[in-house]
C-alpha cells in the first residue's frame, strides 16, 4: 500500500524562482535516498501557484526506511539549514496519505 508524504508551499514574495531551485535540490537529494518525487502546481482553486511537493513509497516499511535515511543525510541536514536561515516559502498544507484498498 502507497505513502505519499504531501506538503504545500506558497513561495514568498517576489522568491518563486530561488524557491523552486530549492525544490529542484530537494528533489535530487530525495531521489537518491530512494523516494519517487513528484512536483505539481496549483493552477486553479483556492490556493492557485502554490507548489505540492510530493514523496511516494511503495508501502509503510519503505516510507520508514527512508525516514531513517533523511535523518542520517548530511546533504539533506546542510540542505534544510541552509534552508531554514532564509526562508523562500511558508507550509501551507501537509498530509501523510496511504492508498484505500476498494
Amino acid at each position: 500500500m502507497a505513502v505519499l508524504n504531501v506538503i504545500t508551499w506558497r513561495a514568498k514574495d517576489g522568491r518563486a524562482a530561488e524557491f523552486l531551485a530549492k525544490v529542484a535540490e530537494a528533489k535530487k537529494i530525495h531521489e537518491r535516498l530512494g523516494a519517487q518525487v513528484r512536483v505539481l502546481q496549483a493552477g486553479a482553486g483556492p490556493n492557485p501557484f502554490t507548489v505540492t511537493y510530493v514523496t511516494e513509497h511503495a508501502d509503510g516499511k519503505a516510507y520508514g526506511e527512508f525516514l531513517d535515511k533523511e535523518l542520517a543525510d548530511a546533504d539533506l541536514q546542510s540542505f534544510w539549514a541552509k534552508a531554514l536561515t532564509d526562508p523562500t516559502a511558508e507550509p501551507l498544507q501537509s498530509s501523510l496519505l496511504t492508498d484505500v484498498p476498494l
